[in-house]
C-alpha cells in the first residue's frame, strides 16, 4: 500500500518575488532587443525604399506598404537555381550527415567495440579542426588581426 506523502509548499519571501519580477522584466527586455532586427527587416521588406530611406527611428509597421521587395527577388533570374541548389544540398547531405551523426554516436555510446580509440578520436579530431579553420587562420593573418 503505498501513503501520501504531506506536500509542503514552500513560500516565496519576499525578495524572491522582487528578484523574479526583475529577472522577467530583463528577459523581456532581451527578448526585444534580439527580436527588434528581424522585425525590422520584416517590416522593412514590406515598406517601400523611399519610405525607409525617410524614416528616421523606430520602424514598427510598415510605411507605404508593398509588395515591390517580394516581386523584384521572385522575378531574378539566378532565384529558382538557388532554390535547386539548397534543395540538392539538403537531399545530399542530410542523410550523409545522419549516417555519421548515428555512427559516431555508437561508437562513442558502446564500449567493446573494435578500434574504438581511433574512430573516436578520427572524429574529435575533426570536431575540433575543421576545414575552415586553416582559411580563417590566414585571413586573420593577412588583415593583420593576430
Amino acid at each position: 500500500m503505498l501513503r501520501k506523502r504531506k506536500v509542503r509548499s514552500l513560500r516565496e519571501s519576499k525578495g524572491d518575488r522582487v528578484f523574479s519580477y526583475i529577472n522577467t522584466i530583463i528577459m523581456i527586455l532581451v527578448i526585444i532587443a534580439c527580436f527588434y532586427p528581424i522585425w525590422y527587416v520584416i517590416v522593412a521588406s514590406f515598406s517601400s525604399s523611399a519610405a525607409i530611406n525617410a524614416n528616421i527611428g523606430k520602424l514598427i509597421f510598415p510605411k507605404d506598404f508593398t509588395l515591390g521587395a517580394y516581386s523584384k527577388a521572385l522575378s531574378h533570374p539566378l532565384i529558382i537555381s538557388g532554390f535547386r541548389n539548397i534543395f540538392l544540398m539538403l537531399l545530399i547531405s542530410l542523410p550523409i550527415n545522419m549516417l555519421m551523426t548515428i555512427l559516431c554516436g555508437y561508437f562513442m555510446a558502446s564500449k567493446n567495440v573494435l578500434w574504438k580509440n581511433a574512430i573516436v578520436s578520427f572524429f574529435m579530431f575533426t570536431m575540433f579542426f575543421h576545414g575552415g579553420l586553416i582559411p580563417s587562420f590566414l585571413n586573420q593573418k593577412i588583415f593583420g588581426l593576430i
